[in-house]
């Protein structure tokens, strides 16, 4: 299956929008990782915790979007829009992402 950001791809013809493609996840990190993480914002660089929570939550919904769509009998997400949010509750940090596509 193709997933792209662009409006068309090359070589095909779009002859049919069916629907919007959808996949989201939120992940949380236990409070070990946010201690850990709160003491790293403190001398600065990356937070490894963090940056693979952020991979892991954008596979999983690519790949949930990517189940929608096929869901539906698409061959294709194209125009997709990828989000991401982070959200913190005290020295807790949740990720989440979510993606769409017309398809």
């Amino acid at each position: 299956m193709f997933i792209t950001t662009t409006d068309f791809i090359p070589g095909y013809i779009i002859a049919e929008v069916i629907d919007i493609a959808r996949g989201s996840t939120v992940k949380a990190r236990h409070i070990g990782k946010d201690i850990g993480a709160m003491f790293k914002t403190m001398v600065g660089g990356e937070i490894e915790a963090y940056t693979n929570l952020m991979v892991g939550a954008r596979e999983e919904a690519i790949l949930r979007m990517e189940a929608d769509a096929r869901k539906n009998g698409c061959k294709c997400c194209h125009q997709c829009s990828f989000h991401h949010f982070c959200h913190y509750a005290g020295s807790i940090g949740n990720s989440g992402i979510w993606y769409s596509g017309s398809h």
